[in-house]
This record gives structure tokens, C-alpha cells and sequence, in this order.
């Protein structure tokens, strides 16, 4: 036999097993076969369990019948030794007085009374013995007819592979149909139900011997009962819980039997009535609209549909729209996409697989995109935690470090979301000064990681220009969310902006120096919306206002543009459904999370937003709203024409379009630092497209964190202060002079300076001065030059 046919063949007598789907039935028999072998395993463990149980059972009952069945009918002993005694007695008078003519005789014995008790707790016991006995004659026929008769099957003429394949099925399905694989927990719970029988018997039994003991064993006969049906109901509520009992069958059968029959009755009666109404208003009677087959057809499948019949119902009288509740059911019947753990799942899940889940980047991704939510309980506690690990996050930066496909970009942008919003502390701060401080500290842990965002972004650019050539906007709505996230990360601290060496200073630093990255990224640059808007990103992070705002429109504007040019195709319009903690606004919702009100004086649109508002679907959407519009019946859907009336409510799109775009203010001629974008990119103002990536990205920002944080590494002893003979290494700093032009410095940096390139934070006084004083004699070096 060929060795793709799966052992339990043996009957397939045909030679040939080759040709067309002879790849496909093999796979198939394989699953069949396992799940008709757990079948059988389960069945056959349950069933002989059973047998033994009720044997003893069984003879536990017969015990108490042998005695108890007596009390049903007179004792005939008893009057045949009252009549005999009768007769002595009578004999014994005469000899003793002859004379008397009287004989003394007993007395007849009393009527026999047949006692209600005894007929209650006897009924019970024979009947538990009938079950018992039932349970276990179906506990033998179940272990037949799950058996696999080989010579029945060989009785079977040869055939092909495929017919082979089908008769397995429509045996398999046939199984199921009858319910045999239900039949076991139906003999289990006959079983139960003897037993239960028995016990009440037992009890209604001892208050006729002793009135004590029959009411100790009714209160532990009631707490096992309790128990018993506790353990019924518990499934109902945890769809995880493992105490099921025959009993929860029937109980959910019950349940949700119930509530879908009375629901769909109110949605028939809802439908009637509105039937009727249309008949009056058309004059005309149509009677399949009060046509209840369909009616049946869904409660013949209440199982799958009983969670959502509440939802159908409330959706019934609002008086939605047909398409809505067929999107309902839809969603319902398919399988979820997103089936999200808890921490408590996930401990498991790393305590299992000994960290391999987090330690792998490809797995890491996967279950940040599939199975990490941080709207579940613990899961942001969690990743936070890993934070303060140093070898762990050591570990997590591979996730950074190879990107090869969109899915692996999306997975990793998503863990770099979490990682900026996970909070470990699970308490909140108490004041402005604490959150600052927790925010520095998880920069501070995040160092290790910083050097190996700028080629990742670049390489997420690349990959993210190419997926929205081909309409893929996923990894555009990936990096917008990650940019959402960095503006509620910066709301974490109030004021604006933090002054050095206080706290918050660090950790705004971080995230503007990601602004500024993710700015230069062609691909993934947030263009200009309004004529007030910042072209340099640094103008505006040096500006003395707030601002998240113009951040967050912007980040918005750029999404909206995205999903036009991909054609409005889905995946833009949740961004971060999972990737925010619970009870966070998400990005469309930013004019409400960030108090911006409609301004007066609104500034001019630029032409990007008026390109994207003149498109003919946006305006015939914007002008009747969701629903059918024009061009054929096409519109955007309601959270589109939401998202582009903010934009449009905080801009003047009459008003007359500036002739060109504000200048960007040539950068400070400072070395590349904290506030700076890496090397590679600082030549390259932020509204021009980068010609190409730069060959080199600086590793890390030269942050420098507030003295007072204990989180820093320790101070740096007084001979890695001096430290050996300062080493001159050359590096390019590019800058934009007012023309335009790009123009190159080269600059030399001491050791100190390479150490802060590869990423350790300064964290000593003495260091932070030194810094600053090498920051400025190239700042002179680089202004003599020019």
C-alpha cells in the first residue's frame, strides 16, 4: 500500500492510489482518523468507568431493597403466629378452668396500613436500580457501535480512493447526525440521575429510623446538590470553565432555547406590525412579508445565533437597515480574527514554551498583531514589566533588527505602539512630577532598542511605499497609530514644554526626536494641512504651544490621504482597535481627546486637503452624508465624512490658496543631537521627498536625562571621566543653509562622544558638562567653516 494512506485502510483494496486527488483524501483520512480515534478513546474510557460504577451501584441499591420492599405488603409470618398463639391460648383456658365457658382469646391483629414513606423512599430506590441498570446496558451498546467492525467494511466490493474517502465521511458524518458522539454524557447522565434518586430515598428512609441522622445527611445531601449544580451553571457564564455536567447541557439548551424564542417571537411581532403598515400606506397585501419560515430557520441554529439575538432585536427596533443585521449574522457565522489572551494565558503560554513566544521575533509579532490586546486585564502591566528587565529588552530589540514582509513591518510598528503606552506600574501617578518621571523612566529602559529604529523606519518606508502602490494601506494606519500613541504618550505630561534637566524633559525628547524620524521617511511624512502648519517639525517643537494638536490633524489628514489614493479600501478605519488601553480615545476621536474647538479665525487650506476634498466622491459623500450618494450609489461610509469634516471645520477652504509654502527656518548649525534627526536624513527638509535612504543612521539620540532619576545608570567614576587619550573619528554632519543647499561638515568627537552614539545614557554631571562643552567648540568649528 502506498505510504501516503493512512493506517486504518486496510480494508482499501484498490492498487492504485495515484492520480487525481490522491494528495488531498490522504489528508483528509489522517483528520478523520483523529478524530474518530479521540472519539472512541473518550467513549471507551467513560463507558467502562461507568460499567464498573454501576455494578456497585447497583448492589448499594439491591442492599437497601432487600429490607425496605417489605414494609409494601402485610407480613404473613406475623398472622400465622397470631392465629397460632390464638389457638394455644384457648387450649391452656379450658385445661385451667373447665368450667368456664369463655375461652380468652388474643385479639385479632390490626389491618395492614400501608405506610406513605415507605411507598415514597421504595419508588425512589427502584427506580435509581432501573437507571443504573439502564445506564449501564447503554454504556455496552455505546462501546459497540463506536467499535469499527473490520469485516464489515471488508465486505465492501474494491474501490476507488475518493469513494473510499466518501463512504469515511458519510459514516463520520452519520456519527454526528444520530448523536452518538453525545451519547456517552447522556448515559453519564442517566447515572446521575440514579444516583440522585437514591440519596433523596435514602433520606426520606432515615427520618423513619432516626430523625437526627436523616437531617445531617440532608444538609450534606443538599451542599453536594449545590455543588453539583453550580458546577452545571458555571459553563453557562465561562465559556472556559471545566466543570461540565450533563446537567449544563440541558441548562443551555434551556436557556438559550428560551431567550431566542421569545426574542425572535418580538422581532416577528415588530416585523407584523410594520408589514401591516406598509400594507395600508400601498394598499396592497404581500404576504410573504409575514412569511415566519425564516423565523425558524434561525432558531433552529439558536446555538450559534443566541449571543447575538439581543443585538438583532435592538437593531429590529431602531429600525436599521436589512444590511446591518445581515452584517451581524455574517460576522457571527464567520471565525474571529481576533481572539484575544489574558495575562494570565500568556503566563502560561511563556512558561510552557520556556520564553520562546517572546524571544523569537517572527512569534513576538504574530501575537502582538493576533493575540495581544491591551484593552484585557494585565496585558499592558505585563509588557511594562518586560521593560524592566535590561536582558529582556536586549531580547526584544530582534524584533527591530530583521523586517522582511509588510506583516512582519505591521507586527513590529505594533509592539513599538505597545511598548510606548504599556504602563507596569498598574497604579496612577499621584502627581504631574511622578508621571514625568515614569515616562523618563521608560525611555531610559527603551535605550537599548533606539539605535535600530532608524533603519528599521526605513526600511518600514520602503515596504509601506510599495503596499500603497498596490492599494495595501495597513501599513500606512499601522504608523499613523504608532504616531497617536506617541501624541497621548506626550499627554501623559503635563506642560509644555518641559525645561532641561526637569523632569519629562528626557522622555520628550525621545518623542520628538521620533517625530522627527518618522518626518523624514518620504513615505511616511505627514504633509501640511493648514497654511499656520509647521514644515520643520522643530519650529514647532520649539514653539511654546502645545503641540499635539497640529500633530494629531495632521496624523490624520495623512491616513484619510492614504485611503483615498488606495481607493477607500478597508483596514484604515480602525487603526489601533487593540493597541491602546482601555478607555483611550483612538485617533479619529482627536478634536474630543484634545478640546480643540472650531476656531474663529480659521487659516487657509493647503493644497494637499484641498486636492483630497475636491475628489468627486468626497464631495457628493460630504454633501448627502452616508448612505446612497451619487456616482452610482457609491459613498464613503460615516466615519470617512466624520474624520474629513473635523479637518475641514478647523480650516478655510475659500480662502485663497498662499502662493507657496512657508520656508522651513534653516536649522541651528549644531551637531546632530537629541532634538535633531539622524545624520543621514538632517539634510533633507521635511516637505521635500528624500531622494533616497540615507547609506547611515545614527544609532541612538544623544539624550541626556535629568540628574535627579534614580532609574540612570550609575555615575561614571572619576577615571572614565578623564579617560585615555581622546580618539578623534570623523563624522558628516549635513545641514540646509538659507538657499536650500545642502552642505557638509566634517566634525570630530572624543570617545565620550562614540560612547554616546552607540547609545549609553549620560547620567553624571561632570559627563553632561563635557558634552556640552564638545557640542559647543563644534558649533564654533562648524560656523568659522561656513
Amino acid at each position: 500500500m502506498d505510504a501516503t494512506i493512512p493506517d486504518d485502510t486496510d480494508d482499501y483494496l484498490a492498487p492504485d492510489v495515484q492520480g487525481e486527488g490522491s494528495s488531498f483524501w490522504p489528508v483528509f483520512l489522517r483528520a478523520i482518523k483523529v478524530k474518530k480515534d479521540k472519539l472512541a478513546h473518550y467513549n471507551a474510557r467513560a463507558m467502562t468507568a461507568l460499567l464498573t460504577f454501576a455494578g456497585l451501584f447497583a448492589a448499594t441499591v439491591a442492599a437497601f431493597l432487600v429490607d425496605s420492599y417489605k414494609a409494601l405488603s402485610p407480613d404473613q409470618n406475623t398472622q400465622a403466629i397470631i392465629s397460632t398463639l390464638n389457638q394455644t391460648n384457648i387450649l391452656l383456658a379450658q385445661l385451667v378452668s373447665s368450667t368456664q365457658r369463655t375461652p380468652n382469646i388474643v385479639a385479632p391483629p390490626k389491618p395492614f396500613v400501608l405506610d406513605d414513606h415507605a411507598v415514597t423512599y421504595n419508588t425512589l430506590w427502584f427506580l435509581a436500580l432501573l437507571l443504573s441498570l439502564v445506564s449501564a446496558l447503554l454504556a455496552t451498546m455505546v462501546l459497540d457501535w463506536m467499535s469499527d467492525p473490520i469485516a464489515v467494511k471488508r465486505r465492501y466490493a474494491p474501490e476507488t480512493l475518493e469513494g473510499y474517502s466518501l463512504r469515511q465521511l458519510a459514516e463520520f458524518m452519520g456519527i454526528h447526525t444520530y448523536g452518538l458522539d453525545r451519547l456517552a454524557t447522556l448515559v453519564v447522565g442517566i447515572m446521575h440521575a440514579a444516583v440522585i434518586l437514591f440519596i433523596v430515598g435514602l433520606v426520606l428512609w432515615l427520618y423513619q429510623v432516626n430523625t437526627t441522622t436523616a437531617r445531617y445527611l440532608a444538609g450534606a445531601a443538599g451542599a453536594s446538590a449545590f455543588a453539583y449544580v453550580a458546577a452545571s451553571l458555571f459553563p453557562l457564564v465561562d465559556k472556559t470553565c471545566p466543570y461540565r455536567t450533563p446537567l449544563s447541557y440541558l441548562l443551555s439548551l434551556a436557556l438559550y432555547g428560551t431567550a431566542t424564542f421569545i426574542s425572535l417571537v418580538v422581532v416577528y411581532i415588530i416585523m407584523l406590525c410594520r408589514a401591516v403598515g406598509t400594507w395600508i400606506d400601498d394598499k396592497h397585501v404581500f404576504l410573504p412579508d409575514v412569511n415566519p419560515g425564516w423565523l425558524w430557520g434561525l432558531l433552529k441554529e439558536f446555538g450559534l445565533l443566541a449571543p447575538i439575538i439581543p443585538a438583532l432585536l435592538y437593531s429590529f427596533i431602531k429600525g436599521d437597515p436589512n444590511e446591518v443585521r445581515a452584517n451581524m449574522m455574517d460576522r457571527a457565522l464567520r471565525p474571529s480574527h481576533e481572539q484575544h489572551i489574558s495575562v494570565n494565558q500568556l503566563l502560561y503560554l511563556t512558561s510552557f514554551t520556556k520564553l520562546h513566544l517572546l524571544e523569537t521575533p517572527e512569534t513576538l509579532r504574530y501575537m502582538v498583531r493576533r493575540l495581544f490586546s491591551m484593552k484585557s486585564s494585565g496585558i499592558s502591566q505585563y509588557i511594562g514589566h518586560l521593560l524592566e528587565d535590561a536582558g529582556m529588552v536586549s531580547r526584544l530589540t530582534a524584533v527591530f533588527s530583521s523586517v522582511g514582509s509588510p506583516t512582519d513591518a505591521v507586527g513590529s510598528i505594533r509592539f513599538l505602539q505597545m511598548l510606548v503606552l504599556a504602563d507596569g506600574e498598574g497604579v496612577r501617578p499621584r502627581n504631574d512630577k511622578e508621571a514625568a518621571e515614569r515616562e523618563d523612566r521608560r525611555w531610559a529602559r527603551l535605550d537599548a532598542l533606539i539605535s535600530l529604529l532608524p533603519p528599521f523606519f526605513v526600511r518600514y518606508g520602503e515596504l509601506s511605499a510599495s503596499a500603497t502602490d498596490q492599494g495595501d494601506v495597513s501599513l500606512l494606519a499601522a504608523v499613523s497609530g504608532l504616531r497617536w500613541a506617541l501624541i497621548i504618550a506626550m499627554g501623559k505630561m503635563s506642560g509644555y514644554p518641559h525645561p532641561d534637566e526637569s523632569p519629562g524633559h528626557f522622555a520628550q525628547s525621545r518623542l520628538q526626536w521620533l517625530f522627527k524620524l518618522l518626518q523624514s521617511i518620504a513615505a511616511l511624512r505627514m504633509p501640511v494641512v493648514s497654511a499656520n502648519d509647521h514644515e520643520d517639525l522643530s519650529t514647532l517643537f520649539d514653539s511654546q504651544g502645545d503641540p499635539r494638536v497640529e500633530l494629531a490633524y495632521r496624523n490624520a489628514f495623512t491616513l484619510l490621504d492614504g485611503a483615498s489614493r488606495c481607493g477607500w479600501r478597508d483596514g484604515w478605519q480602525e487603526t489601533d482597535p487593540t493597541y491602546l488601553p482601555k478607555n483611550t480615545p483612538h485617533m479619529w476621536e482627536w478634536r474630543r481627546a484634545l478640546d480643540v474647538a472650531t476656531p474663529t479665525h480659521k487659516p487657509a487650506a493647503m493644497k494637499p486637503l484641498r486636492d483630497l476634498l475636491n475628489q468627486e466622491l468626497v464631495k457628493a459623500s460630504l454633501g448627502t452624508g452616508p448612505g446612497l450618494a451619487a456616482l452610482g450609489g457609491a459613498s464613503l461610509d460615516a466615519l470617512a465624512i466624520g474624520a474629513l469634516a473635523d479637518l475641514k471645520s478647523i480650516v478655510d477652504v475659500g480662502a485663497p490658496l498662499p502662493l507657496s509654502p512657508t520656508p522651513a527656518p534653516a536649522p541651528s548649525s549644531a551637531p546632530v543631537s537629541t532634538s535633531a534627526l539622524p545624520p543621514g536624513n538632517a539634510g533633507t527638509p521635511d516637505h521635500e521627498p528624500a531622494s533616497e535612504p540615507a547609506p547611515e543612521l545614527s544609532p541612538a539620540p544623544e539624550l541626556l536625562p535629568a540628574p535627579e532619576l534614580s532609574f540612570m545608570s550609575e555615575p561614571a567614576t572619576e577615571a572614565e571621566n578623564q579617560g585615555s587619550p581622546v580618539g578623534e573619528t570623523a563624522s558628516e554632519v549635513c545641514f540646509c543653509n538659507s538657499n536650500g543647499v545642502s552642505s557638509q561638515h566634517s566634525d570630530s568627537s572624543s570617545s565620550d562622544g562614540a560612547r554616546d552614539e552607540a547609545g549609553p545614557l549620560l547620567s553624571n554631571a561632570a559627563s553632561r558638562e563635557k558634552e556640552w562643552e564638545r557640542r559647543g567648540s563644534a558649533q564654533t568649528r562648524v560656523q568659522a567653516s561656513e
